[in-house]
């Protein structure tokens, strides 16, 4: 017997919606199937369901993002600000280790080159907070100075890859996603040597 085939698992949210609109255009007045119509106006409103929901999660995720970018702004401003009294600091103290401690801040070691970097390891991709979010995380890779990272939903194409960000530490949110689309993430280190190789990529469908 032929087995009807959805997949839904596999495909994001305005799909889902379109390929019921279909389907049930397609049951209107179809004589194979004479006692759908209770199922058909369940999937109706399931459907109108879904796409308000839809809409009201991309509404809050441009909210998000108004938010995260006034975040990074006034973070910005912060780490100014931090930057210069750190600088008066140091030139007040004259380089003198006791005296910048004396002020509750910590000292500089000398770096030493550690060489090529290795690519990241154990990059994980989970569902986020809120709408439009993922949480990455991965293995601290020795003598990273920062992590960029990079998204696309087509990993086969190389050009598609798109810089999300630059970080310092081993951890991450994505945010201003698209819901319901698959979004596939990697990973480099960067050092006194350059980037390293990529991470394995990872995929997950935004929530």
């Amino acid at each position: 017997m032929t087995r009807v085939k959805l997949q839904l698992q596999d495909i994001s949210v305005p799909e889902k919606i379109r390929k019921a609109r279909q389907v049930l255009a397609q049951l209107v007045g179809n004589p194979n199937f004479p006692t759908v119509a209770a199922l058909s106006a369940e999937l109706t409103a399931a459907t109108s369901t879904l796409e308000n929901g839809y809409d009201a999660a991309i509404e809050a995720r441009s909210a998000a993002a108004a938010k995260t970018a006034a975040l990074n702004t006034v973070e910005r401003a912060f780490d100014g600000s931090f930057t210069r009294l750190g600088s008066h600091i140091e030139d007040a103290s004259q380089g003198d280790e006791a005296k910048i401690k004396s002020a509750g801040l910590d000292v500089r070691t000398d770096a030493r080159p550690v060489g090529e970097l290795p690519a990241p390891h154990a990059l994980t991709v989970s569902v986020g907070d809120d709408e439009g979010e993922l949480d990455l995380h991965w293995d601290r890779v020795k003598g990273a100075a920062s992590y960029t990272i990079e998204t696309t939903e087509d990993p086969a194409q190389v050009s598609d890859w798109q810089q999300a960000g630059v970080v310092t530490k081993s951890s991450h949110t994505l945010a201003g996603l698209t819901s319901g689309h698959k979004v596939s993430v990697r990973v480099a280190a960067i050092g006194a040597a350059g980037k390293s190789p990529w991470s394995d990529p990872v995929a997950k469908i935004v929530p």
